[in-house]
């Protein structure tokens, strides 16, 4: 598909393309304190200290002072993160086997120019079955502790365990047994079946410890996969700058043709489409010329329109940070996301858009 030439330029797309370009020379001058502040609330703030710190101008900059101090707590907080999961390694050698990272404590070691530079709330790991009840022994040995108050069993059914906590290194970790919570429309993809999740598990290293990671081709989708469910406007650059890393650190060696089997006509192939779509409209991404047709072709929910619509939610709410309005409420943007992402075609979505603007929760087609 080609780029839309015709959409207005959001305003932080100047940082998004220094990322991706690998460079470090951008200016402070382009941004005002209110988008300052937006990009530190919603973690670019490092990455932006990062884009800017080989530019000399910047350093009377009014607005370098904050963003050389969230880079320092980013670098605090990955710190901790990293020295964390180092002691869980060593404890689970022998005791606890295929420990597997998943998510941001995998992209940041693995794809990100710096580890501090993907923001980290918890550490993400999946663990086989059989070795659940090991893991939670390990964590409770280590002084984590797990998060009280579920009255209702809903752990019990999630796809990973209660979230543990350590108090004092103030670390939380989530032990996955399965990649996607059964909310998520993806979950029933057989890409996510667990046999397909047990054969791309690779074998890794942590700062020279063993572990295993995701393959390249498969934490792609599953970064679209986790991050699509929900409409996010803090944080939800994230995923983008995860999956723009992810493919320019693969680039010329990433299999499309593995991830096109696994996701042709499936809800997954929808929101990969939707993210590596975006990527490549800001020219974030340089892709083989045939990836983003055949990524058309084989995913069934997303036209030109309503595509236009949900890149316009990502560029004024997710980067740009917008203020919500009168009508434009966060609210009504989560219900047209949630429309959006319904596995219907693309002018039967613009259709249910304003019946399920109108509804309550519980009568909405979702």
């Amino acid at each position: 598909m080609p780029h839309n030439s015709q959409s207005p330029r959001p305003k932080l797309r100047a940082l998004m393309e220094t990322l991706a370009r690998g460079r470090q020379d951008l200016s402070l001058r382009a941004f005002d304190a209110s988008q300052i502040r937006w990009m530190i609330q919603s973690g670019l703030g490092p990455a932006c200290f990062h884009a800017a710190k080989q530019n000399p101008e910047n350093l009377i900059s009014a607005h370098w002072s904050s963003l050389k101090a969230a880079d320092l707590t980013a670098r605090m907080i990955a710190a901790d993160h990293a020295d964390a999961l180092r002691e869980i390694i060593d404890a689970a050698e022998g005791y606890v086997s295929g420990l597997t990272l998943l998510k941001g404590i995998s992209l940041a070691s693995e794809y990100y120019p710096e580890f501090h530079l993907r923001p980290m709330r918890d550490m993400d790991v999946l663990v086989p079955g059989e070795h659940l009840a090991r893991m939670e022994t390990l964590l409770h040995d280590l002084g984590y502790k797990p998060q009280r108050g579920d009255p209702s069993g809903f752990y019990k059914t999630h796809h990973h365990l209660m979230p543990f906590f350590h108090e004092e290194k103030r670390v939380w970790v989530e032990v996955h047994h399965h990649l996607l919570s059964d909310k998520n429309r993806a979950s029933r993809d057989s890409v996510f079946d667990l046999a397909n999740v047990m054969a791309q598990i690779r074998r890794s290293t942590f700062d020279g410890k063993t572990v295993h990671r995701l393959s390249a081709e498969f934490h792609g989708v599953y970064v679209a996969a986790h991050w699509a469910q929900d409409f996010k406007a803090v944080g939800g650059m994230i995923a983008v700058l995860d999956l723009m890393h992810l493919l320019n650190r693969t680039a010329g060696t990433l299999c499309w043709d593995t991830i096109f089997t696994w996701v042709e006509e499936t809800t997954a192939a929808t929101y990969l489409f939707l993210l590596v779509s975006y990527l490549d409209r800001l020219r974030l991404i340089s892709l083989p010329d045939e990836v983003l047709q055949r990524l058309f072709r084989i995913q069934r929910f997303f036209g030109k329109l309503s595509l236009k619509t949900a890149h316009f939610m990502m560029d004024r709410y997710m980067l740009d940070g917008e203020d919500f309005g009168a009508v434009l409420t966060r609210r009504n943007l989560s219900v047209a996301w949630n429309t959006l992402m319904l596995p219907v075609r693309s002018p039967c979505k613009l259709l249910l858009m304003p019946v399920n603007l109108s509804m309550p929760s519980h009568f909405r087609i979702q």
